[in-house]
């Protein structure tokens, strides 16, 4: 029991630790160890076994302890050598058949016996991997899966036999990145035949874009601001498509509208869509600033206010007034800087802002 778990702790499956139970009726243990090795499979381990078991020398057992001899080479070689030691001794006998005719004929009689039995055993172990049963049922011939996902192929399988001796040989790797159809096979063997099953997997792009907006709110000024969409757009990227934000498309804003949303959306070429929404607020423009009237005095008399209190207001009469007009190149701030400038040069004078009568200014008015 202890050389067996030894044994089992080698990694040999169930298939090989057969065989080494079955070596054990027979053989010492040093004799099972020639073949109780992980890198043979069963199948090679029967092959060493029978060699031991028919009393082969090491040196005849080592024609086919190779491990990377399949087990029908293994076969062949120890049936020829089992073969060669028969002719050897049929050699022999011939050269003692006066004095040994009767040994001769037992060992004639032996060697037909061991051939009828060897070859029943072969003929009738070939028919049974030849009508033994096999089937594979997978789940469907067809399936569908998303651009990028797993393919595991045990999950589409339904039911398959299960028996010693017989192999379930599942698809390599499939690379689903890649739109279109693939097909991968499922194989069932034992040692003499095979079956195999198709399995046709179809990859499709089902996953729509993701838009990224800079940002999720927007305040603009009526008639001053101007809305372009694509200036709170960040990207927009698809699995498959890659960069797809020059297709992206937004919906129009209204300016009469205080609060409102700006949809975005775009599609990929396989048709799957994507929106993200913008909320958009329009504010009506601050009212301009009134202009301030400046009043200027200038005192009548040399000295000045020696007091310090407030200068006294000219009594002088105005004698003439001069426009600053925004339409001849003055601006609030230019056109007020000349007025007082020009002011200046009279005794007591104000700069008087204009209004249209669209309630606009429309420059300054001096007075002097």
């Amino acid at each position: 029991m202890n050389y067996l778990k030894e044994v089992e702790s080698r990694g040999l499956n169930g298939f090989q630790m057969a065989e080494v139970r079955e070596g054990l009726k027979t053989l010492t243990t040093d004799q099972v160890d020639v073949y109780a090795r992980p890198e043979y499979d069963h199948m090679q381990m029967q092959e060493i076994r029978l060699g031991l078991e028919h009393g082969l020398s090491a040196k005849e057992m080592s024609v086919f302890l190779d491990p990377g001899i399949n087990y029908e080479a293994m076969n062949h070689a120890r049936i020829k050598i089992e073969n060669a030691n028969v002719i050897d001794e049929q050699a022999i006998s011939k050269l003692h058949a006066k004095q040994l005719k009767n040994l001769f004929t037992v060992l004639l009689i032996v060697v037909v016996i061991v051939g009828g039995v060897a070859i029943g055993y072969f003929g009738k172990k070939y028919f049974m991997l030849f009508n033994q049963p096999m089937e594979i049922k997978l789940k469907s011939d067809h399936i569908e899966l998303k651009y990028g996902e797993a393919f595991n192929p045990i999950d589409y399988i339904e039911d398959y036999t299960k028996a010693d001796g017989i192999q379930l040989i599942l698809p390599e790797a499939v690379e689903t990145k890649q739109i279109g159809e693939i097909k991968v096979i499922y194989t069932l063997k034992n040692q003499l035949k095979s079956i195999s099953k198709e399995l046709t997997i179809k990859i499709q792009d089902k996953t729509a874009p993701t838009i990224t907006l800079n940002t999720k709110d927007v305040t603009l000024t009526r008639t001053k601001d101007t809305f372009h969409g694509k200036a709170y757009l960040s990207s927009a990227m698809d699995d498959v498509d890659g960069d797809v934000t020059e297709r992206v498309m937004w919906t129009n804003p209204d300016e009469s509208i205080n609060d409102q949303t700006i949809t975005y959306s775009v599609k990929d070429k396989a048709g799957n869509e994507s929106q993200s929404v913008l909320s958009l607020h329009y504010k009506d423009p601050e009212p301009a600033p009134t202009p301030e009237t400046i009043v200027i005095y200038q005192p009548s008399g040399g000295g000045g206010n020696t007091s310090g209190g407030e200068t006294p207001p000219s009594t002088s009469t105005s004698h003439g007034t001069q426009y600053f007009m925004f339409s001849d190149g003055y601006n609030l701030d230019s056109g007020y800087s000349a007025c007082i400038a020009a002011g200046a040069a009279y005794g007591a004078y104000s700069c008087e802002p204009i209004m249209g009568g669209d309630g606009l200014y429309k420059g300054y008015k001096l007075s002097y």
